[in-house]
């Protein structure tokens, strides 16, 4: 699944995921040979077809986490587009190549520069304190960085590696990387820190949404046959159950897409807050409205809606024709 990341109005150092587009993916096992693509091969697909759609004046910059961190992915970025991503520690990274001097085939990499788990143990190069905000929260890491090529994944294109380190110890050392080279060590990590927005929207559409309910699968067993032996993965009967299974998670993201383009543009943050807050007050810390407020909003909206179209709701005061969405809601 492959999403935009878009600030909220209220706090613009916070943003949300909004899906937009999907590849099925189905593993070696239970594929065609000549269908088979590796979840790589179907994200670099996608990120090929978003950049069709961006306007000239827009550059496109990419997060993933350690999956897509790879040359599938990276290396045939064309220079206009940028990718942020985790680096393995034992990454072999080296220097750009010396001035060609005429003398058989030129040289690809330069010479080999340390490993990010070798740079943390080294005493030649200090940490550096940083204070971030990132996760909404601020926090002090410890960083160490370099420009090198990582030519397994990025080819010759050089990139900016980061080694952190956090200084209560809880944590193991991690290192990531950016091709764009103009972003400072501060921006490459909050950048990097925007992609467990994601995640958030897994969580939302599942528990919200309601994706986790539709069982799907490529086939529904019928009472009178025998029971069938139970094997990992699709069991496809025919085509059977086929559109479901294709239709159901692109349904629910768009959705959920949906109610947040919704909300960013005709919500109203303060007054969901201070409701919230009025109906559940040991919400102290609540700041801003949830998915689950703007997904609440939105139904109310429809709801008073149906209710003022409605000619026997008319007679109704318009005090019950405002509670009473709040009513069905909670009911």
């Amino acid at each position: 699944m492959l999403s935009l990341w878009i600030p909220l109005p209220w706090n613009r150092q916070r943003g949300l995921a909004i899906p937009v587009l999907f590849r099925l993916y189905r593993s070696k096992k239970h594929c065609p040979e000549r269908q088979y693509h590796k979840r790589t091969q179907l994200a670099a697909e996608l990120v090929k077809l978003l950049a069709s759609w961006v306007p000239a004046d827009r550059q496109l910059e990419i997060v993933g986490d350690t999956e897509y961190a790879c040359k599938t992915l990276v290396k045939d970025l064309p220079s206009e587009q940028h990718f942020t991503g985790p680096m393995t520690m034992d990454a072999a990274l080296y220097a750009q190549p010396g001035e060609y001097k005429g003398r058989g085939r030129k040289r690809l990499k330069g010479e080999r520069l340390l490993s990010p788990k070798a740079l943390a143990k080294s005493k030649s190069a200090p940490w550096e304190e940083l204070e971030l905000t990132i996760y909404g929260r601020k926090v002090t890491v410890l960083v160490k960085s370099q420009l090198c090529m990582w030519y397994t994944v990025a080819g010759t294109r050089e990139v900016r590696m980061v080694v952190t380190r956090d200084p209560a110890g809880r944590i193991d050392d991690r290192a990531y990387f950016s091709t764009d080279l103009r972003k400072s060590v501060a921006e490459i990590l909050a950048k990097f820190a925007k992609r467990w927005e994601i995640e958030v929207a897994f969580r939302n559409a599942k528990q919200s949404i309601g994706l986790e309910d539709p069982q799907n699968g490529w086939w529904r067993r019928e009472s009178d046959s025998p029971r069938p032996k139970k094997v990992a993965g699709p069991n496809p009967k025919g085509r059977r159950g086929e559109k479901a299974v294709n239709h159901t998670l692109a349904v629910a993201f768009a959705t959920y897409a949906l109610v947040v383009i919704w909300y960013l543009k005709h919500g109203e943050p303060a007054d969901d807050v201070a409701q919230v807050k009025k109906e559940a007050p040991w919400y102290l810390h609540k700041k801003a409205p949830s998915f689950y407020d703007m997904l609440a909003a939105l139904r109310r909206e429809i709801w008073a809606a149906r209710f003022s179209a409605h000619p026997l709701f008319k007679r109704v005061s318009a005090k019950v024709r405002e509670l009473l969405p709040n009513w069905m809601l909670a009911a």
